[in-house]
């Protein structure tokens, strides 16, 4: 089997960029990894979501097993959504498995995995740790290690939030940090014992949502980052063995964002929504409370906010939480929006505070919807902008399914980006957006295909494979460390990736994991007082309204 396994993850990279970098001689590292080993498009989650693509990745299984659809997770009571973290996982991660039966691990900056579990070994977390100190590492030490190696230490937070819009300074911050993330997993891969490696590079797809809807200017800039991702896996490279396998994968990929759709505003229009017009005065103080706060947020340092918080006990609860938007007449709406690229919960009698929909009639309410939204087309082109909408039990499976929304929207290359506010001139469809506080643009947006690439002794060469899943890494990874893998993955060993001799003389093995899950650890003080910074920090990119 192999020796060790290390896993690069390049959030939202995609073989649109890539593959031309290759053929023009610009990736030279990426070519050799294609040269000598598998690669082929690595199909996300639906929705291709960063909370759950990369929980599904951890755990080989979809959302329904896991619990964690997107950002945030909602508040039937009130109508209101949570923020989402790892303690939200009801799944085990499939390092902690390895873990459990001996073998080292080191995870580094795997998107929501914070709090960090205690493994056999080291997990530090990713862009969600609410602020930089030992509550994002496990054991906490380690932060203490990087921070005398490195004098500081934060995980990719490489997001143009609150800037002016200034492009090269930005370029240059974006290689800054793909270099100390690449400084940062050398280090750990000779400072600690392990058999699987994992650490994840996220500002590809911080520079793609800016950039990737502004023509060749833009795609200029998307295409330098990737020359500077791909000098880092060149020093990956050199530091790997000849037994060591190397995965190189992406959680979903990336593409322009052709036009801004307001969920809200079109469910008004169809009549399933009923603004409550009255409380316009109530949802203009909130928003300027929402204001003050963030003015505070930035003025106020770390220690008075936890002084604050700790004598304001209700203070962390509108912090982890977020009106589902404007007023909303409750008993006469039928469906409301929540979370990101369309999702649609029906307002349940029974399930909802103030239900209205009653359970005989939600079946016959979905087909309506469905097929409104089928029938939607661009204004400016007459194309239908809606490739499927999925009911839930159509996508998820497992225990945990009946958290995920109601109805899901497949747009069309999922180019549409979706937002639950109001557009100032009262259009369904629209252009304008730029990031949160800032003067930086949006233009680019997540597609379904990511990136996978594999290289290693067993790995056949030159060799493209189809039809891979973001929940097949998992199983694959246990199989090759040699270990059983749990038998309730969703994802499947894709024998055909590895060299026939290999697989004959090795078939997977499995087993019934009865352990209870392993999830997210204990959040410190210091990380409970920063909470609003990490929704501020979401917002940025568009992932919160």
């Amino acid at each position: 089997m192999a020796a060790k396994v290390f896993i690069l993850g390049i959030d939202g990279a995609t073989f649109d960029i890539i593959r031309p970098l290759v053929e023009s001689g610009r990736a030279p590292n990426f070519a050799k990894v294609m040269r000598e080993g598998t690669w082929g498009p690595l199909r996300s989650t639906i929705h291709p979501i960063t909370p759950a693509a990369w929980s599904s990745f951890a755990t080989g299984k979809n959302p329904g097993k896991h619990g964690i659809f997107d950002f945030t997770a909602p508040i039937r009571r009130n109508y209101a959504f949570k923020l989402n973290n790892a303690r939200d996982r009801k799944a085990a991660s499939f390092w902690a498995q390895l873990g459990r039966a001996g073998r080292h691990v080191i995870v580094a900056n795997v998107p929501f995995t914070y709090p960090p579990e205690s493994v056999h070994g080291v997990v530090i977390s990713g862009f969600d740790t609410p602020g930089a100190d030992r509550s994002m590492a496990s054991p906490p030490e380690v932060y203490d290690d990087l921070v005398s190696h490195f004098g500081s230490y934060t995980p990719d937070w490489s997001f143009p939030a609150g800037k002016r819009y200034e492009p090269e300074k930005y370029q240059q911050e974006v290689a800054d940090v793909i270099r100390r993330r690449a400084d940062a997993t050398l280090y750990l891969m000779k400072r600690y014992p392990w058999d699987l490696f994992v650490t994840v590079f996220q500002s590809i797809d911080h520079i793609q949502h800016v950039y990737f809807g502004l023509g060749e200017p833009g795609l200029n800039r998307i295409r330098e980052a990737y020359e500077r991702m791909d000098e880092a896996l060149g020093r990956i490279l050199e530091a790997l063995d000849a037994e060591t396998t190397l995965i190189i994968m992406s959680d979903h990929g990336a593409g322009e964002i052709r036009k801004v759709f307001f969920l809200d505003q079109w469910l008004e229009r169809e009549g399933f929504l009923v603004p409550n017009r009255g409380a316009w005065l109530e949802s203009l103080g909130r928003s300027l409370g929402r204001r003050t706060r963030m003015l505070a947020k930035k003025l106020l340092p770390v220690r008075a906010r936890g002084y604050l918080r700790g004598r304001m006990p209700g203070v962390r609860n509108f912090v982890v939480s977020y009106a589902a938007g404007r007023p909303v007449e409750w008993s006469r709406t039928r469906a409301y929006s929540g979370g990101m690229y369309g999702n649609i919960f029906l307002n349940l009698k029974g399930r909802e505070a103030q239900g209205i929909v009653e359970a005989a009639e939600a079946r016959a309410l979905c087909a309506d919807i469905r097929s409104r939204l089928l029938a939607l087309v661009d204004p400016d082109t007459g194309e239908k902008v809606v490739e499927a909408v999925y009911d839930r039990d159509e996508v998820y499976t497992g225990d945990f399914a009946e958290g995920a929304p109601d109805l899901l929207i497949h747009w069309k290359d999922y180019a549409y980006f979706t937002k639950k506010g109001i557009d100032k001139e009262g259009m369904i469809f629209s252009r304008d957006l730029t990031l949160d506080s800032s003067s930086y643009p949006h233009s680019g947006t997540h597609r379904l295909d990511g990136i996978f690439l594999a290289k290693g002794a067993h790995v056949r060469t030159q060799q493209t494979i189809a039809d891979l899943s973001i929940l097949d890494v998992a199983p694959g990874v246990i199989y090759l460390l040699g270990n059983p893998i749990p038998d309730d993955m969703d994802g499947r060993v894709r024998m055909e990736m590895f060299e026939e001799g290999f697989t004959r003389a090795n078939a997977p093995r499995y087993y019934r994991d009865t352990d209870s899950p392993q999830a997210g650890g204990e959040a410190g003080p210091s990380a409970e007082a920063e909470d609003e910074e990490l929704r501020r920090r979401l917002a940025s990119l568009g992932y919160l309204d």
